[in-house]
């Protein structure tokens, strides 16, 4: 106040900034990872099985096969993976690598009640890792991928045998897995093919084991 007694007062805006908001990615958007949200991907896959079921195990197994590989894209992705987190994205994206291929394949046949396990590609290409599945189909293990982005193969490996998904892409440790369909044991590949005859040796499997 002044000598008078009186009041006065002057007004003052003050601009308070308030910190970016961190929220956890619920908002389904597509990040190149992994991780697009926290859904429920077994109530997906329960949706997508309900009209997957075929006449019996092998028909219902290449049902699942020929959706995913059918309905999704192949694109890179970056970020730790997470079972769970890849099948949700594959489900709600239609879109990833071999890890969103094999989960939803995974998961998808798990529901279905068909015995199945992971395979990694060993050694690595050109330092790139490989998942796909084999699969106990009429009591035997079969691999199967189901995996698009293949210009030199484009449909699906379906109940193939050790000397039939023997490419470059598919090289593993048969030693950490059962003995597959065809009695094999350990796993040898056969020497690393040149590209014009690898090409060749997959338009002949291609054509073996995707009947």
């Amino acid at each position: 106040g002044d000598k008078a007694g009186n009041d006065s007062s002057v007004p003052v805006i003050i601009n308070v900034k308030l910190p970016a908001a961190t929220t956890k990615n619920k908002t389904g958007s597509d990040n190149g990872t992994y991780h697009v949200g926290d859904g429920d991907p077994y109530a997906l896959a329960r949706k997508v099985m309900a009209n997957l079921w075929g006449k019996d195990d092998v028909a219902t197994a290449r049902n699942i096969f020929n959706w995913v590989h059918d309905n999704f894209y192949f694109r890179l992705l970056s970020g730790k993976r997470v079972y769970e987190h890849a099948a949700y994205r594959g489900f709600t994206k239609k879109s990833g690598d071999c890890y969103v291929y094999y989960s939803c394949c995974k998961m998808l046949l798990d529901i279905a009640g068909i015995e199945n396990m992971r395979v990694d590609r060993y050694p690595k290409l050109n330092g790139k890792v490989h998942f796909w599945l084999l699969v106990k189909l009429n009591g035997e293990w079969y691999h199967c991928d189901a995996t698009e982005g293949y210009k030199d193969h484009p449909g699906v490996w379906f109940m193939c045998t050790d000397a039939q998904i023997n490419d470059r892409y598919h090289q593993f440790n048969g030693k950490l897995y059962p003995p597959r369909a065809g009695g094999s044991k350990e796993f040898k590949a056969s020497p690393t093919p040149t590209e014009e005859i690898s090409r060749s040796e997959e338009r002949r499997v291609g054509k073996e084991c995707r009947s």
